[in-house]
């Protein structure tokens, strides 16, 4: 089945020499390079949502929402000057300007694979109706689209962050997205905690190579204080709202034995530990997705494999 999906970023000048003027048109060439590929298969379109003096950085090829009109600095109380989009802002634009089936929202920095709109709508196509996809780390040596097919080679490491969202379109009128911004740490939490509520079969993919980011680095201090606090406030007040109507079976890792969940959830820094263990308690009897067994038969193999390992 051939699906309409929108896709939407929000871009912005970045100061020249920035580690964001460099990854931004990497990104938006990926973007038209996935689009032109999956043309034959997949309904695409390309939107972005900007301030009024970022419109000049759009490109040509992607369609751009009317200018924002407000900032989390309107709504926070805040001591620096960065002037970052709303979340809320973004999507309802999306939601606005596009009859799409599904929508996806990735942060600037995420680059995608040339096969990433014909992938997503083959899992759409399985039953998802909502999902994230982790992204590939590769190395910081890159910095021009011309070597664009040198960064799809990589095969890369693994990042546990939330950066890439898909989701039904009809599921949106459900969100409650509050006044979290965009730049900042927890915009992936409200993301993912709303989908935990409202998608009938969410799935998180960790190991997809569909997207990447530039640059190995595993946490990164994107913000002052009073900005990390404003989003972190927001997104627990959206949690508070969310919490009736978290499903266990929709939270990552619920099948694992319960050490195993429990562990996981407290050391993942998307996760609230504290509701998802209320939560665990609550829905003790309820349905839970199963967790693949992983085979055993070659473990030793695996491990001497990556022991005698030359590196490049």
């Amino acid at each position: 089945m051939k699906n309409k999906i929108a896709h939407i970023i929000s871009p912005f000048i970045a100061p020249e020499g920035s580690e964001m003027s460099t990854v931004q048109p990497i990104t938006f060439e990926s973007m038209r390079r996935a689009k032109s590929y999956a043309s034959d298969q997949v309904d695409v379109e390309l939107f972005s949502s900007q301030f009024p003096e970022d419109r000049s950085i759009v490109p040509e090829y992607f369609t751009a929402t009317p200018d924002l009109q407000r900032s989390v600095l309107d709504v926070g109380e805040l001591e620096g000057t960065r002037k970052l989009p709303l979340l809320k802002d973004i999507l309802d634009a999306l939601h606005s300007h596009s009859d799409a089936d599904y929508f996806v929202f990735t942060n600037s920095d995420i680059g995608l694979m040339p096969q990433f709109y014909v992938a997503i709508n083959d899992m759409i196509n399985e039953g998802d109706d909502g999902f994230i996809i982790n992204r590939r780390r590769i190395s910081d040596k890159y910095n021009s689209i011309e070597q664009l097919d040198q960064m799809y080679s990589e095969v890369g490491e693994m990042h546990n962050g939330y950066d890439c969202f898909v989701f039904k379109r009809e599921l949106y009128k459900k969100f409650n997205l509050g006044e979290v911004c965009v730049g900042i740490p927890h915009i992936g939490n409200t993301l993912a905690h709303n989908l935990f509520c409202w998608c009938n079969d969410f799935k998180l993919y960790t190991n997809k190579h569909l997207t990447f980011h530039i640059g190995m680095e595993l946490v990164k201090k994107w913000g002052d204080d009073t900005y990390l606090k404003h989003n972190y406030n927001s997104f627990r007040a959206v949690l508070k709202t969310l919490v009736p109507d978290l499903k266990i079976a929709n939270i990552p890792g619920a099948g694992h034995v319960f050490m195993k969940r429990h562990f996981k959830w407290l050391m993942n820094p998307t996760l609230h530990y504290p509701t998802l263990m209320r939560l665990d308690f609550k829905q003790w009897r309820s349905p839970r997705k199963k967790i693949p067994k992983k085979n055993t038969d070659r473990r030793y193999y695996e491990w001497l494999q990556r022991k005698v390992k030359l590196e490049e």
